[in-house]
């Protein structure tokens, strides 16, 4: 597994909040996804806070792989 790194939680805050579910078919999650990836690749922090959510939560859910796994190449031996 690939190694993280440092992690420091710098504080916390306590927020009010409300979820939402949306009901949306398919063309307009397609969009909407589009729209979220275009505004969201360059934003480092937005991304890496993702990563960390979705780890937080595969690891609060008991999945064995809470991380994303990086696969080794084989290099082909030639002869």
């Amino acid at each position: 597994m690939a190694k993280l790194g440092q992690v420091k939680i710098l504080g916390e805050r306590k927020v009010s909040m409300v979820e939402l579910d949306f009901d949306m078919d398919d063309q307009t999650i397609d969009r909407l996804a589009h729209i979220g990836f275009n505004q969201i690749k360059y934003d480092r922090q937005e991304l890496a806070a993702y990563a960390m959510r979705k780890a937080i939560e595969a690891f609060a859910k008991g999945d064995k792989k809470c991380t994303p796994q990086i696969k080794k190449q084989r290099l082909s031996k030639r002869s």
